[in-house]
């Protein structure tokens, strides 16, 4: 069947899929050059080009360099096309299926690199996809320490770190889900709020009872999990003293060292009541 837009302004499928074989292997001046020929050509701005071109998974140019890293890419953009600062950003900003953008991309296939440009570029962080998760809860919970650090570099509003998707999940609920330790104190520490519940109630401190294996009998699982633990317990909250509340009924109206009672697991179930029980005493 013959190409319908062959004399058209918009790109043929030639055209079209020419562009995204030079964005799959990353070849960047061809790339470049394409884009400048079919601009003059077709008498249109490589920013809307740029935007056009496609996949089959619809997915965009720059979706496809952040799938594989190809940082060069950002670099073009930035650098070869003559686009003004903001047609620069709406381009690394652009949605793709499902909402994704490059960064969301980038932080779910752990493709730290090309985040950390984007983050240098100015991309937005704060773009949530279809499940309302930004990259934060991606890096999160692939625990991508790395990644994460140059996203909180940005601060904690322009990172999302409290952001909650669709469920109530934050970062923190991503990590602690995981059982991702290092992280989930790692975003403590940057000022995730150990206090925010998800559609069924649960905060991360309810979840990471959960965790705590009580048939591991390693000193040094058992002094990680505690200082996992105390981190959340004296993070700032609602609690006494400005501390987090240890009694938050969840959607069960159960508070942390009740559902840990009921699993059996005493470790964590002792710790939060030794807490509890302080924070009574100073009440």
């Amino acid at each position: 069947m013959a190409d319908p837009d062959i004399s058209g302004r918009t790109l043929t499928r030639d055209e079209n899929n020419a562009l995204i074989d030079h964005a799959v292997h990353g070849r960047r001046r061809n790339l470049a050059a394409l884009l400048r020929q079919l601009a003059a050509t077709k008498s249109r701005h490589i920013h809307d080009l740029l935007f056009e071109a496609k996949d089959h998974n619809q997915c965009g140019i720059i979706h496809i360099a952040a799938e594989t890293g190809r940082v060069a890419l950002i670099a073009m953009v930035w650098n070869d096309l003559d686009l003004g600062p903001a047609a620069k950003l709406s381009v690394l900003d652009q949605p793709g299926p499902n909402k994704r953008t490059a960064a969301s991309i980038a932080a779910e296939t752990n493709q730290g690199g090309f985040l950390q440009e984007l983050v240098s570029k100015g991309a937005n962080m704060l773009i949530r996809n279809w499940s309302g998760r930004v990259p934060l809860h991606w890096v999160a919970e692939r625990n991508a320490m790395a990644s994460a650090m140059v996203l909180l570099s940005t601060g904690p509003q322009r990172s999302g770190l409290n952001v909650q998707d669709v469920g109530g999940t934050t970062p923190l609920h991503c990590a602690v889900s995981r059982g991702n330790i290092m992280m989930a104190r790692y975003l403590i520490r940057c000022g995730a709020d150990v206090e925010l519940q998800t559609m069924a109630g649960a905060t991360v401190i309810h979840i990471a009872v959960t965790k705590w294996d009580e048939d591991n009998d390693d000193p040094a699982y058992d002094t990680a999990m505690r200082e996992f633990f105390m981190a959340m317990i004296t993070a700032p909250g609602s609690g006494p003293n400005g501390r987090a509340n240890l009694r938050l009924y969840d959607g069960n109206l159960k508070w942390p060292s009740l559902i840990a009672f009921d699993m059996g697991h005493l470790k964590a179930r002792d710790l939060l009541l030794e807490h509890e029980q302080i924070l009574d005493v100073n009440n």
